[in-house]
């Protein structure tokens, strides 16, 4: 269910943000990518409450060991030191792929109105809360007539890996309730992010049906995101932490 296709599409965009971040973008990832789309349909409803305070949705884990069908393919990049500056670390990522897991998050506009929190733009790791892993990988299982956005790249104050305790985090606690909830509609925290003078947009990698993205860890980013886009159905992504 997971072999890789036979026709894929390789971009690396370099010289992202004030770091100077890689992403890698690869195109018709899957053979099969309906076969994946299905199966993670099919448990959809398996799937749990993220219970991450930087993430929201619902997040769908099966271990299956076909995943690592895939590996051959991120291997080629990953450990690609000079693409990543020497971020690469063998024995994090290998100790990654024993834990690997079947990961889907599945996001809606209902998810965002309920907490509009999960616009905000986050890290997967920081330098005070730091996860083994090094790099992120997303993988889009919405068909085209269902692609909306995509993943979008940040810096704030021309910072693009930060630590929790900066201005940063404390910006967004006076929107924040006692239960981690947003105190603000999704409308409005929406516009003001988008007139946010701190926060810059360094890059915006639009969602495409069997796209594969990798990237660092400690880079600011978030799903592209807009009041109004997926009513009808749900975000999915794979995800796997490496």
């Amino acid at each position: 269910m997971f072999e890789i296709g036979n026709e894929l599409e390789v971009a690396q965009i370099d010289g992202i943000g004030p770091n100077a971040v890689t992403c890698i973008v690869i195109d018709n990832l899957y053979k099969n990518p309906d076969e994946v789309r299905k199966f993670a349909l099919t448990h959809r409803g398996e799937a749990g409450k993220i219970n991450e305070q930087c993430d929201f949705g619902d997040r769908l884990a099966i271990p299956h060991k076909d995943i690592r069908n895939i590996k051959e393919v991120i291997d080629d990049f990953v450990r690609n030191r000079a693409i990543w500056n020497n971020w690469y670390d063998e024995l994090s990522y290998e100790t990654s792929w024993k834990n690997a897991e079947f990961l889907v998050n599945f996001t809606s506009h209902q998810t965002l109105v309920n907490n509009p929190l999960g616009l905000v733009p986050h890290q997967d790791t920081y330098l005070k809360f730091q996860l083994p892993s090094r790099f992120g990988v997303v993988i889009y299982l919405n068909t085209p007539e269902e692609c909306e956005g995509g993943t979008n790249f940040y810096s704030y104050l021309d910072k693009q890996g930060l630590e929790r305790s900066l201005l940063y985090e404390k910006q967004f606690t006076e929107m924040t309730s006692a239960d981690n909830k947003c105190t603000k509609t999704y409308q409005d925290l929406f516009t003001e992010l988008q007139m946010s003078s701190a926060l810059k947009i360094e890059a915006e990698i639009g969602m495409r049906y069997n796209r594969m993205l990798i990237y660092p860890v400690d880079v600011l980013h978030a799903p592209s995101m807009a009041p109004g886009w997926f009513k009808n159905n749900e975000r999915i992504a794979q995800v796997l932490f490496l």
